[in-house]
């Protein structure tokens, strides 16, 4: 593969919102204010932001339960201020959806 063609796989889209694919793996979001993510799956970021994390909502054996069969519950972190975020999640694939 040569450059020129690892550049046009690995293009930063362009769109009108704060959510952008950085690439395959990578989503790019523009924070000006506050988000919510994955915990553990910030990569990098740029600008003035700070992360903390926040607990699940349901506690005990039921939330573990729950958490244990549905996968609902995941720790999140907030991430706030201004800048831009790169999040990725164990090597997955990210697509946005597009609404009309």
């Amino acid at each position: 593969m040569d450059i020129d063609q690892f550049a046009s796989k690995h293009v930063t889209t362009e769109i009108d919102t704060p959510f952008r694919l950085e690439n395959s793996y990578t989503i790019d979001i523009a924070v000006d204010g506050s988000v919510l993510a994955k915990a553990g799956s910030m990569v990098a970021y740029t600008g003035d932001l700070s992360s903390t994390g926040k607990s699940s909502a349901e506690c005990g054996i039921g939330g573990f339960l729950k958490q244990a069969a549905t996968g609902e519950g995941s720790p999140v972190m907030s991430i706030e201020g201004e800048g831009n975020v790169y999040l990725a999640d164990s090597e997955k694939k990210v697509q946005l959806p597009h609404s009309d």
